[in-house]
């Protein structure tokens, strides 16, 4: 958990003068785009991902104030997304990144570029350590998490009461696509799949608690509530 904290607070700073007076809600993005290209994410004029969220990795929990919002994501060689997100107080939501194949006929017996999309999975608590596991991959969604094996519908979200916290070999229709690390917080988790047109597929083990407000944070709003009338 403490790895978690450093994570947000080094996120926190980076939006700390535009959310100094305003409620928050809370954000994370994961990447599951297969492939060595990274996702360039804008929200308003901040930048949660640096240079670039690589495949499988996320930009870890940070604040933001509560209202709607522009959003842009980019990959090299795909289309530019360009949308908005409504961020309500309080609310934690881990938005996943991913491929999805376009609609458009194909033109000269070449398919088009898959469309970049984007789906939100909400933080939850738990008692103890907890997974839920969801694939946002397009078709083929028969996974071997271990020994078990599981046949999720697409986006659904399923239970892993056995998870232990140990690592475990992932599989998609028998072939490997990662090892997930083993945890030793006692912290409820996603692990999210995600794949190409071509087959590749990848995945995120990311902490799916929602984080609380940082203690700089709520004594700012101490001071605000003791000088209202």
């Amino acid at each position: 958990m403490k790895r978690l904290i450093s994570i947000l607070f080094l996120a926190v700073s980076q939006f700390s003068t535009a959310i100094a007076q305003d409620e928050v809600g809370f954000m994370n993005f994961v990447n599951l785009v297969p492939g060595d290209k990274v996702c360039e994410i804008r929200i308003e004029s901040k930048n949660p991902a640096g240079d670039g969220l690589k495949s499988a990795s996320y930009t870890g929990w940070f604040l933001f104030p509560v209202g709607p919002c522009a959003l842009s994501l980019k990959v090299e060689g795909l289309e530019e997304v360009k949308g908005s997100l409504n961020i309500e107080e309080g609310a934690g939501l881990l938005y996943a990144i991913y491929l999805e194949p376009d609609p458009k006929p194909a033109k000269d017996d070449k398919p088009a570029p898959p469309l970049l999309k984007i789906r939100s999975f909400p933080a939850f608590e738990a008692e103890g350590r907890a997974l839920r596991f969801a694939s946002v991959c397009a078709e083929d969604n028969r996974f071997q998490l271990g020994p078990q094996a599981v046949d999720v519908e697409r986006f659904q979200v399923m239970e892993i009461p056995t998870w232990s916290g140990a690592g475990f070999p992932l599989k998609k229709n028998g072939k490997a696509v990662r090892k997930i690390p083993s945890v030793q917080e006692q912290e409820p988790y996603y692990l999210l799949a995600g794949s190409d047109l071509e087959g590749n597929c990848t995945a995120a083990l990311v902490f799916a608690g929602k984080p609380g407000i940082p203690p700089w944070r709520q004594k700012k709003k101490e001071e605000t509530a003791e000088k209202k009338p």
